[in-house]
């Protein structure tokens, strides 16, 4: 789950739809998303795409059933892999 006002912090001044996606595990569709007129440089992977700017109200419901980040999601702040979570398991 993340909140509208963390993920437009995350995004900053805007990044592609795939790597929104691959970041916090959603499923976001091209007519969930509004974007920028022309295409820029994508501040996650580098691709020119157009970039997002927000995401429409009627969609932001999909911010609260997002997934955990897929495995080789790059992180925003430091542009590295995430690792992968180990499970733990509780004998009991």
């Amino acid at each position: 789950m993340i909140t509208y006002s963390r993920f437009k912090r995350t995004i900053g001044p805007g990044m592609c739809r795939k790597c929104i996606n691959r970041l916090f595990g959603l499923n976001l569709q091209p007519k969930d998303c509004v974007y920028l007129y022309y295409p820029h440089p994508c501040g996650s992977c580098g691709g020119v795409e157009n970039l997002v700017v927000r995401i429409h109200r009627i969609s932001r419901f999909k911010l609260l059933f997002g997934r955990k980040p897929r495995e080789g999601a790059l992180s925003v702040q430091t542009g590295k892999t995430m690792p992968e979570e180990k499970e733990t398991v509780h004998k009991g």
